[in-house]
């Protein structure tokens, strides 16, 4: 779940809150952040925002749902009763973690081109892995890069071809894509396109804009080596966003373009 909202004097506001759970012991990740941003006008439409977050990560797992290889019982099975002889120093921690993070775009209604570019650092303060045992475990730096633009390909059709890169410690991740938004009439677009994350997998996706109600839907088809398990397989994803823009206030003038 995420909200932002803009503040007056070029300010913006944001809370985001993520949680996943995962396998038989119950395995759950949470992380809640609170964002403070500024936006600097370097021209009437050209736009460099910079910001940062600040909040926490918790991580936690239940043994009591785990099995091991010690509860294994040649004659039964698995057994309960059997001790595992596992020691769990910690089966949960919190983390004070944050971000931050740089976006320039040009948002110029007059041009076919509209770039924006960003880039972020994620746990740039290397904190403690306290769910880790060792005393000098850490969380690395997780550094992304994105970028694209937006060509106005006639009145109705915008085409949207986008690109990012990720790196963590050993591992990266690079991905890419084209999103269509085809304009109904005056409150309701059509959007339509696809991702593909090298080497792993190509999501295509589709949703619809209502007065600023948005819901999508994408599905992952896997085809990275692990697809002669998978079969191509891979899983739906279903998102709902909202974007309420304010009324302009009623004057003599208004332009029929806004």
């Amino acid at each position: 779940i995420s909200l932002d909202a803009a503040l007056p004097n070029n300010f913006g506001i944001g809370l985001m809150v993520l949680n996943q759970s995962a396998g038989d012991g119950g395995y759950n990740y949470t992380n809640s952040y609170l964002s403070l941003s500024y936006q600097v006008h370097l021209s009437a439409y050209k736009r460099l925002s910079g910001g940062f977050q600040l909040g926490f990560i918790y991580r936690g797992v239940d043994p009591s749902k785990l099995k091991f290889g010690n509860q294994f019982n040649p004659l039964v099975g698995y057994d309960p009763t059997l001790p595992s002889n596992e020691i769990f120093s910690k089966t949960s921690a919190y983390t004070l973690d944050g971000s931050v993070g740089v976006m320039y775009y040009d948002g110029d209604p007059n041009k076919k081109i509209n770039p924006f570019a960003g880039v972020s650092l994620y746990h740039p303060t290397q904190p403690t892995d306290k769910f880790l045992q060792a005393s000098n475990s850490f969380i690395p730096v997780r550094y992304s890069i994105h970028a694209g633009t937006r060509i106005a390909v006639s009145d109705l059709v915008h085409l949207t071809p986008h690109v990012i890169y990720e790196r963590q410690g050993a591992a990266s991740e690079i991905a890419g894509g084209l999103y269509m938004n085809y304009t109904l009439d005056y409150s309701k677009d059509l959007i339509a396109g696809a991702m593909y994350r090298n080497n792993d997998a190509i999501a295509p996706n589709i949703g619809i804009n209502l007065n600023g109600f948005i819901v999508g839907l994408s599905y992952d088809i896997n085809i990275s080596t692990l697809n002669s398990a998978s079969q191509y397989r891979g899983g739906y994803e279903i998102s709902i966003s909202y974007v309420h823009r304010k009324k302009i206030p009623a004057t003599r003038f208004i332009c029929p373009r806004l």
